[in-house]
């Protein structure tokens, strides 16, 4: 970043406080334009042109032709106007949170719909820009970034053709929705060149973690309809420890994760609906690698960091503190045990450092309900997965 460029980005943040009377105004200009402008007309449906999904395609496209534009007469504007204010409002707060939901994969009506009423403020605000901008070098563009957001708006009403195509959103869509989001992560787990690009620790020449899991979650966290899905496929991973296929739970309903009739959409019991178990038997660690209690903690820590974003107290960040405490502590003993040492006091400490944390966390869980209690169950099964794992890893050690 250049001097230039860094005092204009603090001159900019100095004028936030001169833009609030603007913003106002503008804001009051949207509600007036939302309640004036007509709905599209029903168009029928041509026999050929461009698919669905091209369509979609050319909206985003024009989105960030748009963007461009206002981001260029942003650029050249003079510092400190009114235009420059109104241009770093719509460019910079505005749009991207107006149109978000038309870049998510699986886009349904219910997403077209927020996005044209979404975007009255900025298109408001964006005429008042092309009025501000008049006998200006950046009139026309200005003029043709409102042309494109304007036909976007258009192109999403629920009467145009392309909102009308869109599916509908449904507990089975989004399950399916969620369901894949499972697999390509599970996926791109099995596909990274190896294993240690995942570690906390002990990584080949200082390199950071690989944390891909992050943006999948994160795709949960803000559409928690998805979450069903994407844990029925963790769930039965973690649960059953079993390898990972990808065209088995492709093949996944959301009917065979709840009760039901005997043989419905391939369930095959008419049993309830299971639930999370709380004691996790005993297994030898001579079927799987060394690195098994480090994998099911840090699974733990996944779960816990989703509990902690939707809660956000201080008890599960103190939780949390814990949990990466112990972490470390087993990705110690692993990383000697892998270089041929035993690592007894290490995985003593580490199991130690459990069991005071299962304490805390049951404590904690029975104060909970609903889907904090469900999370924070499923961290303490993970948790005494890796528990047992220890246990059985030292008294293997004992008996040589």
């Amino acid at each position: 970043m250049t001097t230039a460029t860094l005092d204009r980005q603090q001159s900019k943040t100095a004028n936030e406080t001169k833009s609030a009377p603007l913003r106002a105004a503008v804001n009051t200009a949207a509600l007036s334009t939302a309640a004036t402008k007509p709905r599209a007309k029903a168009t029928k449906p041509s026999s050929q042109g461009p698919t669905l999904n091209e369509r979609i395609a050319g909206i985003r496209e024009s989105i960030a032709l748009a963007s461009e534009k206002i981001e260029m007469a942003y650029d050249a504007v003079e510092l400190g106007e009114p235009l420059d204010v109104l241009l770093d409002h719509i460019a910079h707060e505005l749009l991207g949170n107006a149109v978000r939901p038309i870049h998510r994969e699986y886009l349904t009506k219910a997403d077209a719909e927020h996005v044209y009423e979404s975007l009255f403020t900025p298109l408001a605000c964006l005429q008042a820009a092309v009025s501000l901008s008049a006998g200006t070098v950046v009139h026309h563009t200005l003029a043709g970034a409102h042309a494109l957001l304007d036909q976007v708006q258009t192109d999403l009403d629920s009467c145009a053709d392309i909102a009308k195509a869109l599916p509908t959103a449904s507990p089975e869509s989004d399950f399916i929705r969620g369901r894949d989001i499972a697999i390509r992560m599970m996926n791109e787990g099995a596909e990274l060149a190896g294993e240690r690009e995942c570690y906390r620790r002990y990584r080949i020449g200082g390199a950071a973690q690989d944390n891909f899991v992050n943006g999948y979650l994160s795709d949960i966290i803000e559409e928690p309809a998805l979450r069903e899905g994407f844990t029925a496929v963790l769930s039965q991973i973690v649960g059953g420890g079993e390898v990972f296929d990808s065209a088995y739970f492709e093949q996944l309903t959301i009917a065979e994760t709840q009760s039901g009739e005997i043989g419905a959409d391939g369930t095959g019991a008419d049993e309830e609906a299971p639930v999370a178990a709380r004691e996790v038997p005993r297994k030898a660690l001579n079927d799987g690698p060394s690195h098994a209690p480090y994998i099911a903690a840090c699974q733990a820590m996944c779960v816990l960091e989703v509990a902690t974003l939707e809660a956000g107290s201080d008890v599960l960040f103190g939780l949390r503190s814990l949990l990466e405490k112990i972490i470390g502590t087993i990705g110690s003993a692993t990383g000697q045990r892998q270089a041929g040492a035993h690592g007894e006091e290490d995985h003593e400490l580490a199991s130690n450092e459990m069991a005071g944390f299962l304490a805390v966390l049951r404590a904690v869980d029975s104060l909970s309900d609903g889907n904090q209690s469900e999370l924070l169950g499923a961290v303490e099964t993970l948790v005494i997965v890796a528990k047992n794992q220890i246990d059985d890893m030292m008294l293997q050690e004992s008996r040589k």
